[in-house]
């Protein structure tokens, strides 16, 4: 009877290790938001610091501003299949925050719909 016991206590603290563990992996993002993007949400929280990913529609399409506030307040700005579209996130464009790169074009005067859709 005590082997048994120990048998089942076993299971259900795998299970709950495992529930666990799956729980913490899970991008918590709207319903409908591409797999591209939640990949790397997942994956720039861990290795950037991804601070906010909002949706927005740009020219009539879903398009996605990640923003990384270091070092410097970088933007990457990309599709629903991962494409970059602008990103300001390279070493030597770092610093242009919302000047540079961004102010040329068009995305500033013609987004609409602004979803915050995750942030830490």
């Amino acid at each position: 009877m005590k082997k048994i016991f120990l048998i089942i206590q076993r299971i259900v603290v795998t299970l709950i290790l495992l529930i666990v563990v799956i729980a913490c992996n899970k991008v918590d993002v709207p319903q409908g938001t591409p797999s591209c993007i939640r990949k790397k949400i997942k994956e720039d929280n861990i290795h950037n610091c991804l601070d906010s990913v909002y949706r927005y529609n740009y020219l009539g399409k879903d398009v996605y501003l990640f923003v990384y506030p270091c070092p410097e307040g970088c933007y990457s700005l990309i599709d629903e299949h991962c494409n970059s579209i602008l990103d300001s996130t390279g070493v030597a464009m770092c610093s242009c925050s919302w000047g540079g790169t961004f102010c040329n074009n068009d995305f500033i005067e013609k987004r609409s719909h602004k979803q915050l859709i995750w942030s830490k």
